[in-house]
């Protein structure tokens, strides 16, 4: 009986052991295990390089590109548009007003149509100054505007639908013209690459500078008395001038003393 009693009160010892180490092992894990944040501990705001933005290039002035533009191609691309507006002369409203006489007419006028007070407060008429600005960007060229359209962004295309909206109005003003590029001015100096080279690298002279004076002649002040002629000796022909005088015969200065006389090197 003893015995069992012991045995029961081993196993309850051993399980408790395992208990507590099974616990122990999973609180350890939940107090020091890693976690996953669930955003940054530290946020770094890093200020945009103003260097590495991107550089919006100014477009042309419309006048510029309606010089080039296409009524057909500003037909196709109103395609898009013909599903909130009607271009057809009965200029009947949709979603938004008919836009058959839009060119020329002012701002928020077209009957029967309910404008936005942005819109109808808009005093100023469709022109291609006023139309290219806001099919670039309708909600920022007029804010509270009712057109939910995002805007052409490629200048040529605008250019084209404009155009295009212009050719529909029978009564429309004309369209801008482009400024032509002044003419230079009259009496202004050529290029540099048409004048005209000097010949053979000489540099001509100027025209109505005076000519280089001549060198003047020698003068019996200025220049030295020319050496005179020494006299020749009697009996001989003075020598012709260019030609080079005669050399005189070698004289043996001790006509007594023959060649067999002199003494050899040695002997």
């Amino acid at each position: 009986m003893a015995s069992s009693l012991e045995s029961n009160k081993l196993m309850a010892g051993i399980l408790t052991a395992g208990i507590i180490a099974l616990g122990a092992g999973v609180a350890s894990r939940m107090v020091y295990g890693p976690h996953e944040l669930e955003e940054n501990a530290y946020h770094i705001e890093v200020a945009e390089s103003s260097a590495n933005a991107p550089t919006e290039q100014p477009d042309e002035p419309i006048a510029v590109r309606l010089v080039s533009a296409s009524v057909e191609a500003g037909a196709a691309s109103a395609k898009k548009c013909q599903s909130c507006h009607t271009f057809d002369a009965g200029n009947e409203n949709k979603i938004g007003p008919g836009l058959y006489d839009v060119y020329g007419r002012q701002a928020g006028t077209h009957p029967g149509y309910t404008y936005s007070p942005a819109m109808a407060e808009h005093d100023a008429p469709w022109d291609a100054q006023e139309l290219d600005g806001f099919l670039k960007a309708p909600k920022v060229y007029l804010p509270g505007t009712k057109m939910a359209f995002a805007g052409i962004s490629k200048p040529d295309e605008r250019a084209d639908v404009i155009a295009y909206l212009h050719s529909l109005n029978p009564n429309a003003p004309a369209l801008p013209v482009a400024e032509a590029a002044p003419a230079p001015a009259e009496g202004a100096s050529a290029p540099a690459d048409e004048a005209a080279a000097p010949a053979d690298g000489a540099s001509a002279p100027a025209e109505g500078a005076p000519a280089p004076a001549e060198a003047a002649p020698p003068t019996s002040e200025t220049s030295p008395p020319a050496a005179e002629a020494a006299p020749a000796p009697a009996g001989e022909a003075p020598a012709a001038a260019g030609e080079a005088p005669a050399t005189p015969d070698l004289v043996d200065p001790n006509p007594n003393v023959t060649i067999e006389e002199v003494p050899t090197q040695g002997g």
